[in-house]
């Protein structure tokens, strides 16, 4: 499971188990919160977590600006909007392909540099 639309997709629809007390259910780690808060808090904490390792990064950001093949959720990432700009899959509008090339390549290097590999990497660097 890669970038923060689909860790959401997977994580972010809890089951109320009960009401008295409340029980909500993660079915993509099968685990129980006493409530909607705690839940919300676990889906948050992995959603944010950042990439082990550097492929890790670079995956998670292309399945987060090039979105899925196919038309799934009804639109086709990324997509070339009716004035011309290109629209990426983190619904961000660039002007040209050059600025959405370096949108794409910001956004791994950054995801490169927040990954725990990035991070032991610069630290052997100091």
């Amino acid at each position: 499971m890669n970038g923060k639309r689909e860790k959401t997709n997977a994580h972010g629809a809890g089951r109320i188990l009960s009401y008295e007390p409340l029980k909500v259910h993660c079915d993509a780690c099968d685990h129980d919160f006493n409530s909607w808060e705690s839940f919300g808090r676990h889906v948050d904490k992995i959603v944010d977590k950042p990439a082990d390792t550097r492929r890790e990064a670079v995956m998670d950001v292309l399945a987060d600006h090039l979105g899925d093949i196919g038309m799934e959720d009804g639109w086709d990432d990324p997509q070339v909007t009716p004035d011309g700009s290109i629209k990426c899959g983190c619904l961000t509008e660039f002007p040209d392909i050059t600025a959405w090339r370096a949108h794409l390549a910001q956004a791994i290097l950054d995801n490169i540099d927040a990954s725990k590999e990035g991070n032991e990497a610069r630290e052997m660097d100091e």
